[in-house]
């Protein structure tokens, strides 16, 4: 999923380990603390402060503490491990709400920071519709050469001795875990447990950002190798699955996993014709650099900093992509020129025809609102007669397939026991079934 633009590192995180942080880390929060952003900035990398300056930490926090009032307090709370880097976590206690603060350290310098809200531990539980039947469960590690991930095959114990369709999910941007956890929603599991409730299985998995973040942290990425490399090993491994139907695999993506989907099942079927179908939810036909600038407007115009200092500089950035002086090595929020001008040409109406599609889309999507799918219903519609294509609208989803609360803000995807939509997933199983 595009997830909310309000970071700019993203360090993700296995099991806490107490420890107490060290003077740097000490140091870079006090100055966090007291508004003192060129001494935060002495305390971080070379690279970090190229990336993220002074001026744009500032930016950063005025805008935080213009939505969410004064910083009240800022306590330690655990140490954190990321391939590498020794990260540590922080309670940021501010007047109108509580947020996650993570300092990444490495040499004795900060190299990370990322802001998040607070989430109570174990929060999410399984939703209504994944509940009352048995499933089974199988967990693996798999991927191509020095890259295994962990995944997971959740299929229906009930129909153990039938082969079932089974549908391999395919997260949005940015690192994302098997279940496609945002704070305390886990879109990917609620969709695995609500197919398995109509017969058909499922198979998750770690993206290679989220499981090996420190092996991209300099290193250019293509969009390609983010989704497709591993996405193929994925397609292998559900066919040696002895309860899968190798005739029905289907490919369900999301956001971004949305836009990229039609073009993998059209290359993977030119060569192996073992993609049956490929469901959208909550994808475009428009380039992301567009939905990314709408975005921007969107939020600063909700947290009343439309036109600031800040947003003019990201909006700059993503107006230099096509700059033919850019160079394609170039950061531009976070990804390389060349993953931005790659991604904005993914997606061509033709893939469409290689395998039967759902689109799905929600209306009250501020992420993907209704203005960027309209040209992708136009060519699914076209595509209707020959039920090479269908096309469905939610008039009250949200980018997590949830009843949304009309904030179109990221605050509803902090409402806790909220599950992807029950007749959204009947639908999608129902399509799925009738291939």
């Amino acid at each position: 999923m595009m997830k909310p633009l309000f970071t700019a590192f993203l360090l993700l995180l296995v099991a806490a380990l107490p420890a107490e942080p060290p003077r740097v880390a000490q140091k870079a929060v006090s100055a966090l603390q007291k508004g003192k952003y060129k001494t935060f900035s002495r305390y971080c990398q070379p690279k970090f402060r190229e990336q993220l300056s002074a001026e744009q930490v500032k930016g950063f926090m005025d805008k935080v503490q213009q939505t969410y009032g004064r910083i009240l307090k800022i306590s330690y709370e655990a140490k954190q491990q990321a391939e590498g880097v020794e990260v540590y976590r922080y309670r940021l206690l501010m007047e109108k709400d509580s947020f996650t603060l993570l300092i990444g350290v490495e040499k004795d310098l900060i190299s990370g920071l990322f802001l998040r809200p607070f989430e109570q531990p174990n929060v999410w539980k399984k939703p209504p519709y994944g509940t009352g039947f048995p499933v089974s469960v199988k967990d693996r590690e798999h991927g191509v050469s020095g890259w295994p991930l962990k995944a997971q095959l959740l299929w229906p114990a009930r129909f153990d001795t039938a082969r079932l369709p089974v549908c391999i999910l395919v997260h949005g941007s940015g690192p994302n875990d098997m279940d496609e956890s945002m704070g305390p929603n886990r879109v990917f599991q609620d969709l695995a447990l609500g197919l398995a409730g109509q017969g058909i299985g499922s198979l998750r998995y770690n993206k290679r950002t989220f499981q090996y973040p420190e092996r991209y942290k300099d290193k250019l990425l293509t969009p390609e190798e983010e989704v497709y490399t591993d996405l193929w090993a994925m397609v292998d491994l559900a066919k040696q699955q002895d309860w899968v139907d190798t005739n029905r695999i289907f490919i369900i993506g999301h956001s971004q996993g949305a836009l990229m989907a039609p073009r993998f099942a059209a290359l993977r079927n030119d060569l192996l014709h073992d993609i049956a179908g490929v469901v959208m939810l909550c994808g475009t036909a428009d380039s992301l650099s567009r939905i990314v600038e709408y975005q921007i407007g969107h939020l600063n115009m909700q947290n009343g900093s439309a036109g600031s200092e800040e947003s003019g500089a990201m909006l700059h950035a993503l107006g230099s992509i096509y700059d033919p002086n850019q160079a394609e090595n170039a950061v531009v929020l976070g990804a390389s020129v060349g993953w931005w001008r790659r991604i904005d040409t993914m997606f061509r109406p033709g893939f469409l025809d290689a395998v039967p599609h759902l689109v799905v889309n929600a209306a009250m999507d501020y992420q993907v609102p209704p203005r960027f799918y309209t040209s992708l219903r136009a060519h699914c519609e076209v595509r209707k007669a020959a039920n090479a294509c269908t096309f469905r609208e939610y008039p009250t989803l949200n980018h997590l397939l949830q009843q949304s609360d009309g904030s179109l803000s990221p605050k509803e995807y902090r409402r806790p026991n909220l599950h992807a939509d029950e007749q959204l997933i009947k639908d999608i199983g129902a399509w799925v079934k009738s291939r």
